[in-house]
């Protein structure tokens, strides 16, 4: 029973040596144990059934959505202005299209962080990560304040592109969700192998029955349903970090007392060379 409390669903039979009602028992636990085994690998095959399809869909479909978009585009151009109708028809397509390109990337991501192959692991500061993550976001949000207190001794050891995907998907959602008002993000180093990472703004929050399910994948809660969006966006984040070797989860209370605050918590390396007095570090990009 404490195997099964820890997922282990290795069948090891009982011994049974006569007819007793122990014996029963026992030949019953060992059925049974044959039977569940069996259940959760035919369950892990219909997993890795599903995420395969998931991969081959999305690259199947991206070459055709392209093809369609791209004979719009030109067909708009060649034909000059057009009247109304045709133009809100012409928008809609982009639209619709660009959200279905953005589905279909992230479903594609997703099927590629499902994989067993992992990121390559290296130390790199976290504080020119975030910089090169922040620095788009900024341009895209002007009219948002992305406030950014970074350790500069916040260096990690894990796969780069994973820890920028889960952060550059949390911090979409939260300039996304956060209705405009500041997000700020923290990190700091907590002990010699850890360095907590803080995202948070001050939007409507998140309702206390959403806080696990918003990590399920194509989940949007009846609050965000007025937000453009997929639902993939925090799963992708999840995932990336659990293959980073960190993990992701909802703050509760937020930092502020209000809006939403998602903490990543990361494999710290080495702490950055400091400075000598009089000497400068150039920390390369």
């Amino acid at each position: 029973m404490h195997r099964f409390a820890a997922r282990d669903f290795t069948p090891e039979p009982i011994a049974v040596a006569g007819r007793s009602e122990f014996d029963a028992v026992a030949e019953a636990y060992n059925a049974a144990a044959v039977q569940v085994d069996a259940a959760f690998l035919e369950h892990e095959r219909a997993d890795e059934r599903i995420r395969q399809f998931v991969a081959d869909a999305g690259h199947e479909l991206r070459t055709p959505l392209t093809i369609v978009l791209g004979f719009t585009e030109h067909v708009r151009r060649v034909t000059g202005p057009h009247d109304a109708p045709v133009a809100f028809a012409f928008d809609s397509i982009d639209a619709e299209g660009g959200r279905m390109r953005a589905l279909i990337d992230n479903l594609v991501l997703l099927a590629r962080l499902d994989s067993e192959e992992r990121g390559f692991v290296e130390p790199f500061a976290l504080g020119a990560l975030i910089d090169e993550v922040t620095t788009v976001r900024r341009s895209l949000y002007s009219g948002v304040d992305i406030r950014v207190e970074s350790a500069e001794d916040a260096q990690i050891f894990a796969s780069r592109d994973d820890v920028r995907e889960a952060l550059a998907n949390v911090l979409d959602n939260a300039l996304k969700y956060g209705g405009g008002s500041p997000v700020r993000i923290a990190a700091a180093r907590l002990d010699e192998t850890r360095v907590r990472l803080v995202v948070s703004d001050g939007g409507r929050g998140v309702p206390a029955a959403q806080r696990e399910t918003i990590f399920e994948r194509f989940y949007r809660g009846e609050s965000s349903r007025d937000v453009p969006g997929s639902g993939l966006g925090l799963a992708i984040a999840r995932r990336a970090m659990e293959r980073a070797g960190g993990r992701l989860w909802l703050l509760d209370p937020t930092p502020h007392g209000s809006g939403a605050a998602f903490a990543f918590e990361l494999p710290a390396g080495p702490p950055a060379p400091r400075a000598a007095p009089g000497q400068t570090l150039v920390r390369s990009a």
